[in-house]
């Protein structure tokens, strides 16, 4: 089944940034440099931070309109988010500052189920790719990323080398593309299928992401 998302989100480079459906202003807190510390199992992986998100709003059946207008993780990767209010013309309630007045019941609901899991926390200083890196992972999503997505149900294209070697995309992330990018909406698979595949079928060749290759 497949539906349309409440929240559209992505990741960008340096930090977090929510693109809501009709929502401006959102704030966002970056975590603060952490010290080593051990990574649950079922930790998610920042890539899939969103997709969690808008499964806890779907599941607290918040209507047509729900939208994130804070959010921020924690140094051992807890996330909190608090969702705002909209009138019944979809836009925004905002108080006397211009600020989104918070729908603390929501909030609560949402918050809750956020919370269930974490990010893996990372302190990694992400760079770009070079033009040499951005040519491996065009190879390596055409002959690692996108087979291995294919083997458990999840098809994707990859998009063309021309897209690699841009500088202002990052194509290579194959399951973000699958997630958001689909006509009909974010899929509404259950999240634990999402995370299986994401940590079976990496978005780059582990040495890229040891070195700082990211967003």
């Amino acid at each position: 089944m497949r539906r349309r998302s409440h929240l559209f989100a992505a990741l960008a480079a340096g930090g977090v940034v929510a693109l809501c459906a009709a929502l401006v202003g959102v704030a966002v807190a970056a975590a603060s440099p952490r010290t080593a510390l051990e990574v649950p199992d079922d930790a998610i992986p920042q890539d899939l931070v969103w997709p969690w998100v808008n499964q806890c709003i779907e599941q607290a059946d918040l209507g047509p309109i729900a939208g994130v207008s804070y959010f921020s993780v924690d140094a051992e990767g807890g996330m909190r988010v608090e969702i705002g209010e909209f009138g019944t013309d979809g836009t925004p309630v905002l108080d006397d500052d211009g600020n989104q007045v918070i729908d603390q019941v929501a909030s609560e609901v949402v918050g809750a189920c956020v919370a269930t899991r974490r990010i893996v926390p990372d302190d990694s200083v992400y760079r770009d790719a070079s033009p040499a890196e951005r040519m491996q992972l065009y190879d390596w999503s055409v002959r690692q990323q996108q087979p291995c997505l294919a083997s458990r149900g999840i098809e994707v294209e990859v998009q063309p080398l021309r897209d690699y070697l841009d500088p202002r995309t990052v194509p290579w992330y194959l399951l973000s593309q699958y997630v958001w990018t689909d006509p009909a909406g974010i899929v509404d698979d259950d999240f634990d299928v999402l995370l299986e595949a994401r940590l079976a079928c990496p978005p780059m060749p582990p040495y890229l992401a040891a070195q700082g290759v990211g967003w």
